[in-house]
């Protein structure tokens, strides 16, 4: 993926790029931001999945589709995640299931996280158990 940003007019333009191995040229393949991630399997050459940078939900997940690398537009959704996943991997079984591996933050019981569905703290107060809020130095008889 290559982005390009514009001092003069102060926006970015992202586009992912395809080279052709036998003769070296090297054309736009998609242009945009919402394909985040992409590795070739399944059962053709062409076959794709690839990481949305959003999911349909606009909740802060992704969503994981397959397609074909020459026609995005048939593009079918594979899932809806519910967190901003990523490091996506993939390979195809000897039964010519496809598995797939990603990463997220995770809170302790292990789920995913996810910052824009995660209860927002009531206050900015801290609660000290340990130390003392402050130290005054009269009170250490300085």
């Amino acid at each position: 993926m290559t982005v390009n940003y514009s001092w003069t007019t102060h926006k970015s333009t992202s586009a992912w790029k395809r080279l052709d191995l036998r003769t070296g040229d090297i054309s736009q393949w998609h242009t945009g931001t919402d394909i985040a991630e992409i590795v070739f399997v399944g059962n053709t050459n062409s076959s794709i999945l690839y990481l949305n940078s959003s999911n349909t939900e606009n909740d802060g997940g992704v969503s994981i589709y397959s397609a074909d690398a020459n026609n995005l537009s048939g593009a079918t959704l594979v899932s809806s995640l519910p967190a901003p996943y990523s490091g996506l991997k993939a390979k195809r079984s000897p039964t010519a299931d496809i598995h797939f591996l990603l990463y997220a933050s995770a809170w302790p019981n292990g789920t995913a996280y996810n910052e824009n569905l995660a209860e927002k703290p009531r206050s900015s107060a801290r609660v000290y158990t340990s130390i003392y809020v402050r130290h005054w130095v009269s009170s250490l008889g300085v």
